[in-house]
């Protein structure tokens, strides 16, 4: 899923590259040196893709409209590449300051899933009137969940930890411990048929007094 802005990207980048050339060889190639086959013809899109009109020139109205369209089209690749690298290395950074600790966890928290009962929920487990105060592990592949509050801005949100990845994957439940959990918490969604919201699940399930 995460790949995906890079694959459109490479396949779009693609079909520019090919089109263009072989427009630009059917269109200049009798008339000129410089597209009179299709490798130079792909060679000279290729250059003016990725550094700009420094290549063969074209002659014919026809192949000068085709240049100034892969031209501007070249800096919205650019444009779309940059903002797709910068969007990963902020979710990479906001993701790994949460990261597992080095250590085993035992007795932990675990909190499948991310929604909006999540950061009261956290809240609650780590209020200050409670003294048994466990780590959490939030398992989820929500970009929601990378963007939790810090430490520093909420004393709640000390010992929390994030998974990246499926919570009902059993590799994900893995890393996160869960088979040494104290429980698992899994926050539900609002129930769109009565109108209300579903309660909160958690494993083990409380016992009656």
């Amino acid at each position: 899923m995460r790949r995906q802005p890079f694959a459109r990207l490479l396949v779009f980048t693609s079909i520019l590259w090919l089109s263009g050339g072989l427009l630009l060889w059917a269109l200049e190639g009798l008339r000129n040196p410089d597209f009179d086959t299709v490798p130079k013809a792909l060679w000279n899109i290729a250059v003016y893709l990725f550094s700009g009109l420094d290549s063969g020139v074209p002659r014919t109205v026809p192949g000068k409209i085709v240049v100034t369209l892969v031209l501007v089209l070249s800096l919205g690749v650019a444009a779309v590449l940059t903002g797709t690298i910068a969007s990963f290395l902020v979710e990479r950074s906001l993701w790994s300051r949460k990261r597992m600790p080095s250590h085993d966890l035992r007795g932990h928290i675990v909190i499948c899933n991310w929604n909006d009962k999540a950061v009261p929920i956290i809240r609650e487990l780590h209020a200050a009137i409670v003294k048994d105060r466990r780590p959490v592990v939030i398992v989820s592949d929500s970009p929601e969940a990378a963007a939790l509050p810090e430490e520093d801005e909420l004393p709640e949100f000390q010992d929390v930890y994030l998974v990246r990845g499926d919570p009902a994957s059993e590799v994900m439940l893995r890393r996160a411990s869960a088979h040494t959990a104290h429980s698992v918490i899994i926050p539900c969604g609002t129930s769109s048929i009565s109108g209300g919201q579903r309660p909160t699940r958690s494993w083990p399930p409380p016992t009656s007094p």
